[in-house]
Parts: C-alpha cells; structure tokens; sequence
C-alpha cells in the first residue's frame, strides 16, 4: 500500500527529517498518491515521519499520513492493509471512539491508542507500521506475522531510523553491503529469512511476527525486540482444535476460511485483479473470486498459444468465463532493458530472471490502472506442495520402520516422477542440497556465509520443517521479491493464503490431506472440483513461475551483461583474483551457459552499486 520512514535524534545533534525527506523522495513509487514528512519534538529528542500513499481505502486525502488523533497525543505511519478494519471499527465504536474517515489507517490508530500492545494479534493483514505515543513516550514498530511488508531499521547511540526499503536508508547512512548476504544467496538461492539479517551491515530487518519498541525516557534511545506471534505454536493449537473433526468437515472448514481469506482482500475502494499462473493456487483463487464477482481481469506471464508458457493453461480455464486476461511475454530486448529496472526495485540480490519478468507483470498492471492483485504465494508451504514434502515424509516413514507404507507411498509417486523425468536433473541437485552434500561453488571472491541447514533433521517433525518453509527457507525470500517489484510499480498485491487461519490450518491438517495419491496440495485439489478444470487440477507437474532465461539470455541479455560489467571493471575488481578470472568466467558465452553466472552477475551489479542509476529506464 505505502512506503514508511522515519528518524529519531536528539534535539541538540541534527533534523531527522532531512534523512527522511530523501527516503521519502526514493520510496515515491511505493506510494505516488501523496507524500509527506512530520517533524515535531519528544522530550529530549525530534522525531520525524514519512510517508508515501499508495491510495486503496477511503481515497481522500483526509487519510493521508502521517495520521494523528484528534487530540494529537498519538501518530501514525503506516504500510499494507488492516483486512479485517471494518469488524474492529466497529469494535471501537461500542467503546465510544468516533472516526472522522473510512480508512484502515485511522481504525490501526485508534486501537493503538486504546489497546496498545495488545491491539497487534487481533490484527488480520499484512502491515508495517510505527506508532508514537507521547503518553508513553514512545515509538512502537511492528511487522507482520509473516513479514509481507517490509521493514528495516538503524540503531546507533541516540540516533534511530526505519525505513520500507535500504535503497536510500544505507548510502545516507553509511551502511555498505553485506557481502554475507549476497554469498549465501549465490550457495543457497536463499537470502532473506526469520532473523534480522539484511542486505546491508548495521542495518537490521525486523523479523515477521515482532514488535520493536523504542523508550524516549532519560535522554536515551533505548530499543527491545519482542515477539508477538509463534506460527508453530499455533498450529499446534490448531492441531488440538481440530483432532475430532472428520476429514468432510476439515474440507468443509478449509473451504470457508480461504473463502473468508479472499473476501476481506477483495476489500478496495480501487478495481482488484488477480496474478494469475496455469498453477493450481492462483487458478483457485481466480475461480473463487468469479464465484463472488460477475467478472475478473488478470496478468500472467505467457502466451495464450505458446506451449513454451503457462498461457495456455490460463487460457483453458479463461475461456468461458467473464475473465479479460492480459498476457505478458517478454522478449530478449525487453528482459535486457529490464533488467535494471528490477535491480533498482529490488535493491539486493535475486535468483533467477524470472524476477526480471515478475517486474514486467507488476508493470502492466500499472499501465492498465489495477492498484491492487491477489496473488497465489504461500499456498505450497500451506499444503505441502513442493516436491520435498515428498521426500521428507518418505523418509520419516523409513525412519519409524514403517517400510510398507514407505514403500506405497513412494509407488504413488510413479506418475509424478513421469511427468517431470525432463527436470530430474533439477530434482537430483536439490535433493542433495537438501542431504547437505551440495557443492554449489561462486567464483566470485566473498566472506564465507553462513551455512543453511535446509534439509529436515532425523528428530524433526513435518510439522516444524514446514513452518520453517514459512518462516527461513522458502517464503521470505520470495515476499521480498514479489513486495519490491510489485510496490516499485505502484502495484499491491494481497495474498489469501498468507491469511495466518488459513496457514495455521493448512499446517495443523494430517498430512494425509497434503500428501496422498502422488499429490501434493491434495485437499486442495479436492475442495476446488467443480471449479478449476482438472488439467489444471489434477496435474502431476510442477512447473513454478517458468522462465526460458537461457531463451532470453541468448538473445542479447547475456551481452548486455558482459558489456556493463567490462565496463565497471573498476567498480567490481575487488571480487576476482585477477582480470583473466574475470575475462574467463564472464564472457557472453559463459553467461549463458554456466548455472551460476546469471546470479552471480546479478549480485555483481549490487554489490558495485550500479543498479543505483535510475537515469537507464524511466521511475
């Protein structure tokens, strides 16, 4: 929905709303709608707010922020959306509060003002946000359970600041890049998780699910990180509440909470789209919403007619339906001149080109005026739908000795392992990653990362290595690729199964619901019969966000690559050891046919800073 910043320092040591005016100028993209920076003093210290508004709810400028009381006791900054404001509005209301707009902001403002801490778990959303109260003199920062909004922050002495992105927040600060971060993202493909851990040094991510709160009392900027929310606790609880359901009324109750996930998201005073796939999670949600709405517009990347995509698929179950579908599918030229534009949005590494061509879907959007698209991510770490899952279940089988099961188990798989014989190569590297014996090897010179364990320990539960699919391994990463280039086009994409009942159940359910006759996903598939076509419903492959990179690199992006980086040999020498090293492991050719060397440019690119000249592509 918006970009956040803000600063705090004392009185007597500078104008925190000069850094922030610069941020706010940076994050203009997040929010283009209004912008505005609030300076004023608490005790011993100023503060100052910043805040770019992307409008979805109550488009009048009345919801502008930064946002204070009426009897300016309390303010707020504050991104992403409250999906459940109108039911707390109205809690607030039988206690006396009044409102003066319809927005979701003025409802977070007041629960804060009235519940404090306690106003966090009886959020449903995805949010970022600071709250300062001059009763208590403080400043409370928050991010949501899963950390689908951004938030970074700099705490040195008495000097504080925060911001929604590190674009501009580390260079006015002196914060240079994490070489740690980029190398375990070139070992792993994993490079945000549930720690503070970010892409610059002395610049920290606030987990998902915590809280930060900062003290103004005795001319001190003290600051203390609390959690407020355990997704592993919490399934459990869930496991507990639903151990006597049958298996028709666990269907019948998932069925009703993505229902209800998807209503509070279709909450918009702006038309809503869909991100739509030929997968099977954002194809239910598209078949969900035209069960509640006469018509749909969706973006997919691909082509209605071109087997080499997803289009087709889109297009089967499009056809019929009131749904408009814009296809995207980029050329070599496109994808090389975009290529700046998404590393200039994303502000730290990615993995493959399909960020690239994520950005351009984000892109058309904008172009066609949608504000706002749900989106299918979360769905496989709800219900087990990657192929792991399988492997790790397996494995627990064999490791209770229950051999025969096993042995059923894997023979259900024949038809899946069928379909994607052409990917087993893919399979068999990861499957050793997932064993520890992975030799994934950069030739870049970099400090040693840490090691991910991503495989599942003999003592550990299904249930414990999916939350940390959530939480480390898979989602993290992902959201800060699909928040950054979704906000650097003015796009907000709302995610129904990253709705914590409904990740909580999909985690709490047996796995015999997930997994079962060779399916991942499986109660999934059997909740959506009727509504998504079976070629897309009872699919054996898994095709993900596919993107021909080699295509696209042979077609001129590889060379533009090799060019900028010759060029900047100055800039990125520090990461060989010699030119030859260089000359030898970058030339087009090498680009193009070597795995690594797309994401190890990319993170040359970062690392050398020179994704940071926006003058190559229009902002």
């Amino acid at each position: 929905m918006c970009g956040i910043s803000g600063g705090i320092e004392l009185k007597s040591a500078g104008k925190p709303a000069l850094i922030v005016q610069e941020v706010v100028r940076d994050q203009y993209m997040r929010g283009p709608d209004a912008s505005e920076v609030d300076e004023f003093e608490a005790t011993d210290f100023t503060i100052a707010f910043g805040h770019n508004r992307l409008s979805i709810l109550d488009l009048d400028e009345r919801s502008n922020q930064p946002m204070w009381d009426r009897d300016r006791t309390c303010c707020l900054v504050f991104n992403g959306e409250i999906y459940n404001y109108i039911e707390i509005r109205q809690e607030l209301g039988s206690l006396g509060y009044k409102f003066d707009t319809t927005s979701d902001t003025e409802v977070l403002l007041y629960a804060l003002k009235c519940w404090g801490e306690e106003a966090i778990p009886r959020l449903n959303g995805m949010f970022a946000f600071a709250f300062y109260d001059k009763r208590k003199n403080d400043v409370l920062i928050v991010r949501d359970r899963f950390g689908v909004k951004p938030l970074f922050y700099f705490h040195e002495g008495n000097r504080f600041y925060f911001a929604s992105t590190t674009r501009s927040l580390a260079p006015l600060l002196g914060c240079d890049p994490n070489e740690n971060y980029a190398r375990r993202g070139l070992v792993s493909g994993i490079y945000d998780d549930d720690t503070s851990f970010s892409p610059y040094k002395n610049i920290l991510s606030l987990p998902g699910g915590h809280f930060l709160k900062i003290s103004l009392a005795g001319g001190k900027v003290t600051s203390e990180v609390s959690r407020y929310y355990d997704l592993y606790q919490q399934a459990q609880e869930r496991v507990e509440e639903i151990a006597r359901l049958s298996e028709p009324e666990l269907l019948d109750m998932l069925r009703d909470v993505l229902s209800s996930a998807i209503d509070v998201r279709l909450r918009s005073d702006v038309p809503v789209g869909i991100s739509i796939s030929g997968g099977l999670d954002s194809t239910t949600l598209a078949a969900l919403m035209l069960d509640k709405q006469a018509s749909l517009v969706g973006f997919t990347l691909g082509e209605a007619g071109n087997e080499a995509s997803e289009g087709p698929l889109v297009d089967a179950f499009a056809r019929g339906k009131n749904m408009d579908v814009h296809y995207v599918w980029p050329s070599p030229k496109d994808m090389a001149g975009n290529l700046w534009r998404t590393l200039y949005d994303q502000d730290a590494p990615f993995a493959t080109g399909s960020m690239i061509a994520q950005n351009l879907i984000f892109q058309k959007a904008n172009q066609e005026k949608y504000r706002v698209l749900l989106g299918g991510q979360g769905g496989d770490e709800a219900f087990m739908g990657y192929r792991k899952f399988m492997m790790f279940y397996f494995n627990l089988l064999v490791e209770e000795g229950k051999y025969w099961q096993a042995f059923s188990f894997f023979l259900s798989q024949t038809p899946m392992f069928l379909a994607e014989l052409h990917q087993f190569g893919i399979y068999w590297n990861r499957l050793k990653a997932y064993k520890g014996q992975g030799n994934t090897e950069s030739v870049l010179t970099l400090a040693e990362a840490d090691a991910l364990q991503i495989g599942r320990s003999g003592e550990m539960t299904l249930m414990e290595r999916q939350c940390l699919d959530v939480t480390r391994f898979s989602l993290p990463t992902l959201l800060r690729y699909e928040d950054r280039n979704s906000m650097g086009n003015s796009v907000e994409t709302r995610l129904p199964f990253m709705d914590y009942r409904l990740m909580e159940l999909g985690i709490a359910l047996p796995v015999r619901m997930k997994l079962s006759k060779g399916f991942g996903k499986y109660c999934l598939r059997q909740i959506t019969e009727g509504h998504v076509p079976d070629l897309i419903r009872l699919a054996r492959y898994k095709k993900g966000f596919n993107t021909p990179d080699r295509a696209w690199l042979q077609g001129g992006l590889a060379e533009e690559i090799h060019n900028t980086l010759a060029d900047s040999w100055s800039r990125i020498s520090s990461y060989f050891t010699d030119r030859q090293s260089f000359d030898s492991y970058f030339s087009p050719q090498q680009i193009i046919e070597r795995p690594l060397a797309l994401r190890e440019s990319i993170s040359l690119y970062w690392l050398a800073g020179l994704h940071r000249n926006s003058d190559r592509f229009t902002v």
